[in-house]
């Protein structure tokens, strides 16, 4: 599961989530929408646009659902989300790029992900590539990058020229 977070200059907060989607490459392939509105509740102002503070905060979940049998007519079930990791963007970010961003993002992941299997060995990891480290060429150390794709746009488009 994906949780968007827009946070508008540290003081109103937004968040919407998409379905669970199953499945060791999950696609998600979903429209979250966020309302954005000026300060003066009309039109947004050039300087409001370059002030901004706010943030899109983009978190990745797994979600793992547990049944507990409680009688055979009434099983329960549980669902515990695991945080697997986390990347934010600026709002200036979309407004440098318009009309939208399509771009793969790197998650910031913990350092230790419990119960989780990595497999550095395979095509769909971005960096299993060679890296400098002060001008030698270094091996990278195996432990792959997790990604995402995302194509984020405002509509209408706001542009700061």
């Amino acid at each position: 599961m994906v949780e968007v977070r827009v946070v508008y200059n540290d003081e109103i907060e937004i968040v919407k989530t998409t379905m669970c989607a199953e499945g060791d490459f999950p696609e998600w392939n979903e429209i979250l929408e966020f309302p954005l509105k000026a300060l003066n509740q009309k039109r947004f102002t050039r300087q409001e646009l370059l002030n901004s503070k706010t943030m899109i905060y983009v978190t990745l979940f797994d979600a793992e659902i547990t049944d507990y049998g409680v009688g055979a007519l009434s099983p329960v079930a549980r669902t515990t989300y695991r945080y697997l990791g986390s990347f934010s963007i600026p709002l200036i970010s979309l407004l440098n790029n318009p009309p939208k961003i399509d771009a793969i993002f790197k998650v910031e992941r913990p350092v230790a992900l419990f119960n989780y299997q990595i497999e550095p060995n395979t095509f769909f990891f971005l960096n299993q590539e060679e890296k400098k480290e002060d001008g030698v060429l270094v091996e990278n150390p195996g432990i792959p990058n997790t990604y995402i794709s995302m194509s984020i746009s405002l509509d209408p488009v706001l542009e700061l020229s």
